[in-house]
């Protein structure tokens, strides 16, 4: 029933951006001829909502989520309203403005359960259409409940329960305290005050394990709508056993930038970071046809080393768990931290010796060279929040 539940969301969430695409396409057409359309007329996720409502009790092909949670499918108008919303945000901003796609099947399965079709009890929790499944532990928060998202990863199901409590203000436990930190490929971050955390390597950890499980699942049967042929056995097999090595890849890496975020909030009341455009850092270097790019091969590794370590989600970690315990995230300008001296302040390339050795060409201080970062990047922190 779950995973019924799951595919009507999906179901649902395509029906709607099928129509949203199709009736949004004849009323650009329509204008094209010299007809008047009035701004009522486009479509909407209440418009589309009431239609496939109507259509799943006519249709035949969906009279089947009758069946399921009722919630299930009527998210999914919410989610698509969201995505359109974050579309047209992003595109009156001009950065990265992503079209709402269709969802796959396989990928991303979850369905919603709002608050009054869901109970709990100790480790347990009833869903509609579905009653009492078992937890692997109670509810942390007290506080009203406001729904729930099923979800299904790796031949496993999870809730996520949302609830709104009261929080008094947070009173940071080390005010005042500030630190620096540097990220980096072969250290994970290197902290101003000298200490240095190894990177987790998840995916070069399982690597090997994960090519030779994705090359048996190339030699599988797998599904091919035009044919109308399904996945073989063998093929879903494989396929679990690809999720599961990627799952226990995700796993590992935010089970390790969790404990670092978390300790770092506890233990300080500022962290100061560089500003980092990770995409940009990780843009591809292969070019065109008219100007190839160089050193692919290594540029090609170096991007996979940055995402494996993700920057993003520990700059993300950090700024709400700061929120949380009464702390604060300092963005600085990452420009030439890694070749300034932290003694000195002079600016010489030469002053990096290796990835790991720092010497200082003007007053030959010498210290590692993440370490030396760390520190350029708190001196440059603090100087900005005294200005």
């Amino acid at each position: 029933m779950m995973t019924q539940s799951c595919v009507a969301a999906r179901v649902a969430y395509n029906w709607a951006l099928y129509e949203w695409n199709s009736q949004y396409e004849d009323l650009r057409i329509l204008e094209g001829l010299g007809y008047g359309v009035d701004k009522s007329e486009y479509p909407s996720k209440f418009g589309i909502k009431k239609q496939f409502n109507a259509a799943k009790r006519s249709d035949d092909r969906l009279k089947w989520i009758l069946d399921v949670s009722q919630r299930a499918p009527e998210r999914a108008f919410d989610d698509l309203g969201a995505a359109f919303k974050n579309f047209f945000r992003d595109l009156k901003r001009g950065s990265g403005a992503q079209y709402p796609r269709f969802k796959r099947k396989g990928t991303g399965n979850s369905y919603y359960q709002s608050n009054n079709s869901i109970k709990l009890d100790g480790k347990r929790v009833r869903l509609e259409k579905v009653g009492w499944v078992k937890m692997r532990e109670e509810l942390r928060f007290d506080g009203k409940i406001l729904g729930a998202r099923v979800s299904h990863r790796a031949g496993k199901w999870f809730i996520s329960i949302q609830v709104r409590s009261e929080v008094p203000d947070p009173e940071h436990p080390a005010p005042g305290v500030s630190v620096g930190v540097d990220m980096g490929v072969k250290c994970f971050a290197a902290f101003s005050t000298g200490e240095m955390v190894e990177s987790a390597n998840a995916l070069s950890r399982l690597e090997d394990q994960l090519r030779r499980a994705q090359k048996t699942l190339s030699r599988r049967q797998g599904p091919d709508r035009r044919r109308g042929q399904k996945a073989g056995k063998n093929w879903l097999k494989a396929k679990t056993r690809v999720q599961k090595i990627q799952n226990r890849i995700s796993n590992i890496r935010n089970h390790h930038t969790h404990e670092t975020t978390r300790r770092l909030v506890d233990e300080n009341e500022t962290v100061v970071i560089e500003d980092l455009n990770v995409k940009d850092m990780t843009e591809s270097a292969k070019g065109n046809m008219e100007a190839p790019g160089k050193n692919v091969r290594q540029k090609s590794d170096l991007n996979k080393s940055i995402l494996d370590q993700g920057f993003y989600e520990f700059r993300r970690q950090l700024e709400y768990k700061a929120s949380w315990c009464g702390g604060r995230v300092v963005l600085v300008d990452p420009a030439y931290t890694s070749q300034t001296c932290s003694q000195c302040g002079n600016i010489n390339a030469d002053n990096r010796v290796s990835q790991a050795d720092f010497r200082c060409v003007k007053c030959g201080h010498s210290e590692n060279a993440d370490v030396n970062a760390a520190k350029n990047i708190f001196n440059r922190g603090i100087s900005e929040q005294l200005s």
